[in-house]
């Protein structure tokens, strides 16, 4: 999966476009990426995942389950894939997924806490 995630990357900047200022943004999240600077990635992603940008809310969540720069946290991985996967990216629901097989009762919940709260804080994000 790690190999694919530069390919994937290409791809949903492709899909996304560069026609507004949340595809350059991403775009930007996305060369960060893949140059391994995560913390900068993370940053724009973070920025847009508020905003509601599905694409930066699947990287959070591969960034959390893989802990790419970041804690790995099951939990925060769920959150962010569950919220992707809401916006309908189908590679989110199989994320999301391969998480709740590694997680417990207690992640589960929290997890599901988080993303109710995520979108109190950020109506966009839903």
């Amino acid at each position: 999966m790690k190999k694919l995630l530069p390919i994937l990357a290409t791809v949903l900047v492709l899909a996304v476009g560069a026609a507004d200022g949340l595809a350059a943004d991403f775009e930007t999240g996305v060369k960060a990426f893949n140059r391994n600077d995560y913390k900068a990635a993370e940053k724009i992603f973070i920025d847009l995942a508020r905003k509601g940008d599905g694409e930066s809310q699947f990287f959070l969540a591969m960034m959390y389950k893989d802990g790419r720069s970041v804690k790995r946290d099951r939990a925060k991985a769920h959150m962010f894939a569950s919220l992707a996967a809401d916006r309908g990216f189908d590679n989110a629901v199989m994320l999301r997924k391969l998480i709740v097989k590694r997680m417990n009762k207690t992640e589960l919940t929290r997890a599901m806490r988080m993303a109710r709260d995520w979108v109190k804080k950020y109506p966009a994000a839903k």
